[in-house]
């Protein structure tokens, strides 16, 4: 028997012979589905028209609102660039309304097809809990004793991942990986700057490939548990859509995407932080959506609180921007959910703060000897309103207002030169770390009111380095700006002096040859020359194909667009645990636009999620549930 929270308005419980158990409804063999409770529009919709098919009114506002961010992206990047005068031009403004409207028009047209397309898809009849008449029992018994439904998927994507390795043997190490092996080995400060728990992992597979007698193994090792690490986490995503049955057809589009999708393994061969993060990222946010899903109920497990629990430290450890990305989702979870199961998830917060600011970052980072990251990774924004404003109007400034920069930047001098709308660093990298702060009260008053004498160029200056999340720039960033991890290492047989100061075939200097110190960890990783001609082609082939075929190759795409439509969808089913399932997307969005630059790396998150984002609309309140497990507190009455 299974109980049902519906017990306590006069709901009867339901058994399993009698009754299949959906995500939104408790159904016997003859009667209809009941809809959820957060989603009175869910289910097929009534479809009688093609009127009704092509004017959805969410698909025209998603589209609409995606519009008005190219529109708004368009007008920045030109504006800050100062290469366009028609911006101040009322042709400009009549070609950019005529091309909203359009765009408007015409996709939203699609999207609304695509909404009543997924009104009509079926519920997956092969999930566990959709034994019940009309011959589903006997197909979902002999689809049960096949290979683990999870199992399979976590074999098919391994293998659709296994070539990429092969393609970057033995494997690939970003620039910021190198600095920190460097620094594992005391030939650079340690810093914290990136995270150290990632360094201690990089370093120990740097020690295993030190014992075998070659870096290489270190590499090709970690490439090996990451594939398993993350092909495992998506295939717990996949399981838990199967088990909310989750149309199949939607189930085999994200297993697919997620198999198939480059950038997702040429990242995950990668030894960088963010692949160091994107598991745990994946389960975070599937478990989010279980938390949304039950209104908190799943929270009476302790096992789950411990997964959760596991997961957000991890985060943190492995991120920098993780503990935000946890804190923000969480408030707002928060009160989405049962008052007392808002506690519960309050304590495990606390706990995992505890751990990470009080004890990690508090205790175990200093007794290392690592210093803390330096202030100026949090001050990309006001850098570059800083620069923006000094590049526009240096002749206004006075001798008090250059006194006040001088106080917290160097070679204010060559601040308009340095300024870059689309990205951060150099401005950055040009913040004081030892202004008193005096100095830096100083500043941000300065700041504060140039502020709010040119509001308009405070907030393009603040949306600018995060262009590429909203507006499909493929101009600012070259290559980088396709979603493609391009290949850090070095040919095998070169020398230091060979290599130093030279350039790929992509214009990128080798960055193990830049500095003695990198080259000193980096030279035994070296690729063997057929390995450096199989990566080389398939990068001009990629390339190749991104400038032909740019859209599903760009960072909007899956930063701002897909949760966006995402949204649209659960809107349109009025499903808000739909809505709570996109909040870490949101998020995760929210955190690109303060990054100093947006790296393709600073990206993958949002494509980890898109699959659980695609399927937000299907994720309905749970109206029937389960005993609690042994151990776990009993679920508690509604509220």
């Amino acid at each position: 028997m299974v109980t049902t929270m519906g017990e306590s308005h006069g709901m009867p419980s339901v058994s399993k012979k009698d009754a299949y158990v959906g995500d939104d409804a408790v159904c016997d063999a003859t009667s209809p589905a009941p809809r959820s409770s957060d989603s009175p529009s869910s289910g097929s919709l009534p479809i009688d028209s093609w009127r009704s098919r092509l004017f959805d009114p969410w698909a025209y506002v998603a589209m609409f609102v995606i519009a008005f961010l190219i529109a708004g992206g368009d007008y920045i990047k030109r504006d800050l660039g100062e290469a366009d005068a028609s911006v101040v031009s009322w042709r400009y403004w009549c070609v950019v309304a005529g091309l909203v409207v359009t765009f408007t028009a015409f996709f939203g047209a699609l999207l609304s097809l695509l909404y009543s397309a997924m009104d009509r898809a079926k519920p997956d009849l092969f999930a566990e809990d959709a034994a019940t008449a009309d011959g589903a029992s006997e197909a979902a018994s002999r689809h049960r004793s096949r290979i683990p439904v999870a199992v399979s998927r976590f074999l098919v994507i391994v293998t659709c991942w296994l070539p990429y390795l092969l393609i970057r043997f033995p494997g690939n190490v970003d620039t910021d990986c190198q600095a920190q092996i460097a620094q594992f080995y005391g030939l650079w400060p340690r810093s914290d700057q990136h995270p150290w728990f990632d360094t201690l992992v990089f370093g120990a597979f740097w020690k295993i490939g030190d014992a075998l007698g070659s870096n290489a193994w270190s590499v090709f090792l970690y490439a090996i548990v990451m594939i398993a690490l993350t092909a495992a986490a998506f295939a717990v995503m996949l399981e838990w859509m199967r088990r909310l049955r989750i149309p199949l057809v939607f189930q085999r589009i994200c297993l697919w995407f997620c198999a198939l999708y480059p950038l997702i393994p040429l990242s995950v061969v990668t030894m960088s932080k963010e692949t160091m993060y994107g598991p745990w990222f994946i389960l975070f946010v599937t478990m989010i959506a279980q938390i949304a899903r039950t209104r908190g109920a799943s929270l009476s497990s302790w096992r789950f609180d411990a997964a959760l629990a596991v997961c957000m430290l991890l985060m943190m450890l492995t991120k920098k921007t993780g503990a935000a990305v946890i804190v923000v989702t969480c408030v707002i979870v928060f009160f989405a959910i049962r008052r007392r199961q808002g506690l519960r998830l309050a304590a495990v917060l606390a706990v995992v703060l505890a751990l990470f600011m009080g004890l990690w970052q508090g205790v175990v980072v200093p007794a290392m000897g690592v210093a803390p990251g330096q202030s100026r990774e949090m001050m990309s924004i006001p850098v570059q309103f800083t620069g923006a404003y000094v590049r526009r109007y240096s002749s206004a400034m006075t001798d008090d207002d250059w006194r006040v920069l001088d106080g917290v930047l160097t070679d204010t001098e060559s601040i308009a030169d340095r300024y870059i709308p689309g990205r951060a660093d150099p401005m950055k990298d040009s913040w004081r770390p030892d202004s008193t702060p005096e100095q830096r009260q100083a500043y941000f008053r300065w700041l504060f009111d140039k502020a709010r004498q040119h509001p308009k160029l405070a907030a393009e200056a603040a949306l600018s380095t995060g262009l590429s999340t909203y507006y499909p720039d493929t101009t600012r960033h070259g290559a980088q700006a396709y979603l493609w991890y391009r290949d850090y290492m070095c040919p095998q047989g070169a020398t230091y002096e060979e290599l130093h100061g030279q350039a790929n075939e992509q214009g990128i200097v080798y960055d193990c040859s830049a500095d003695p110190a990198l080259w000193a960890v980096m030279h035994t990783t070296n690729k063997p020359v057929w390995a450096v001609k199989l990566s080389s082609a398939y990068n001009r082939a990629y390339l190749a194909v991104a400038k032909r075929f740019p859209v599903p190759f760009l960072k909007a795409l899956f930063a701002s667009w897909v949760p966006l439509m995402c949204l649209g969808y659960c809107l349109r089913r009025r499903s808000v645990t739909g809505a709570m399932t996109l909040v870490p997307a949101f998020v995760t969005f929210a955190s690109l636009l303060a990054s100093p630059s947006i790296n393709v790396r600073y990206v993958l998150p949002s494509v980890y999620a898109t699959s659980l984002n695609a399927v937000a609309g299907y994720i309905e309140r749970e109206s029937v549930e389960a005993a609690p497990e042994p151990g776990a507190s009993a679920e508690e009455p509604s509220e």
